[in-house]
């Protein structure tokens, strides 16, 4: 879960490509000439505290939409369990055609139940699937947003023209001293969350 998380997180960074122009160049001098940082976005989001809380939060929702998920198809299988019972009962040959008619009338509700208890675990596991999905996607663009702003500060502090994402792919090398991978890092965890999401 984590590690598509990650994998998301670097995909979407690099399709940003975090740009932060300075329009205002009464500032002090860049460090660099060129007005060019990097920043490794995939190491920030792993770092990024409130990220991190976040995360274990859905995880655990996941892990109870999972547990929920399995209690109902448990309780499908008892009524597969139910049904296989009735069918033997009705196949039983000592039995009076009433008797058997009884049974195979009760199967058939069961197999009735059976069917609708699928319905309802195929459509409850979807819903489940969609609004997690949702809202993964909803806290990933969150802390994108939070990462951007902070990379924007920084940048502006350091009157850079373009911030270039170092974990996507169009870096193939950048000196060091441009990154500030561990400075955005410290200034989105300088303050403890206030209620990770």
């Amino acid at each position: 879960m984590k590690k598509r998380i990650t994998i998301l997180a670097a995909f979407l960074s690099a399709s940003l490509s975090l740009m932060a122009a300075d329009t205002t160049k009464a500032a002090a001098p860049a460090k660099n000439n060129l007005g060019i940082l990097t920043v490794d976005v995939s190491e920030v989001y792993n770092n990024y505290r409130k990220a991190q809380e976040s995360q274990e939060k859905f995880a655990t929702s996941v892990d109870a939409a999972q547990e929920e998920i399995m209690s109902m198809v448990q309780d499908g299988q008892k009524l597969v369990e139910s049904y296989q019972e009735l069918e033997a009962k009705a196949n039983n040959p000592a039995l009076t055609e009433d008797a058997r008619k009884k049974f195979m009338e009760e199967a058939k509700k069961k197999e009735d139940e059976i069917r609708k208890k699928e319905i309802s675990v195929n459509q409850f596991r979807q819903q489940t699937d969609m609004n997690l999905n949702q809202r993964r996607q909803s806290l990933l663009n969150l802390h994108l947003s939070e990462i951007k702003d902070a990379v924007t500060k920084i940048a502006k502090k350091r009157s850079a023209e373009i911030v270039f994402n170092a974990s996507g792919m169009g870096i193939m090398y950048a000196n060091s001293s441009y990154d500030i991978t561990a400075e955005v890092i410290s200034a989105l965890n300088e303050n403890p969350p206030s209620s990770a999401k």
